[in-house]
């Protein structure tokens, strides 16, 4: 069995009325919302800063994609593979379609991208991103090229401007 630990920490009284303000709207204890912040930094955010990687805006990123073709981002995105899989591997320890989905929750979650995954016979992941369907296709791309590494096939992809489908078959 798992034993917590007692951390005591010392903020400022405007970071904890932001903090109590915060649990209470997302209907959590104190407590949680720390645990939330804190396991995001150790899991997500740290990873990310360490191997390099940064945040950009959501509207800036989908200008900047607006100006590639899909021939361009298409071939960005598997040149970014190598990249992708490191943070996979640093994140978890290792490389499988489980280190992959939780990859892609983390990413949506960080940027605050809402989206849905349905269990069948095949995994649905459905994204409304409202970023463009410049964004979806490079985003399509990289998880299509990440899994195709594991012997998983995307059977059906729908790419909008606003939402990004893939539905997954595990070989």
């Amino acid at each position: 069995m798992k034993k917590d630990s007692l951390i005591p920490i010392r903020v400022n009284s405007n970071l904890k009325n932001h903090l109590e303000s915060e649990s209470k709207k997302n209907k959590i204890t104190l407590n949680s919302l720390a645990n939330k912040i804190l396991q995001e930094h150790v899991s997500t955010i740290n990873p990310f800063h360490e191997l390099g990687w940064g945040f950009i805006s959501k509207s800036l990123t989908v200008r900047l994609f607006d100006h590639f073709s899909d021939e361009e981002l298409i071939k960005m995105a598997q040149d970014e593979i190598s990249e992708e899989i490191s943070l996979i591997e640093y994140k978890s320890g290792e490389f499988n379609y489980e280190s992959v989905l939780t990859f892609l929750t983390d990413f949506l979650d960080m940027y605050n991208l809402p989206y849905r995954i349905s269990k069948n016979n095949e995994e649905e992941i459905i994204v409304n991103h409202e970023m463009g369907r410049q964004w979806a296709l490079f985003y399509a791309t990289v998880f299509e090229t990440l899994l195709n590494k594991l012997d998983c096939k995307i059977t059906r992809k729908k790419i909008q401007s606003s939402v990004l489908s893939l539905t997954i078959k595990k070989e």
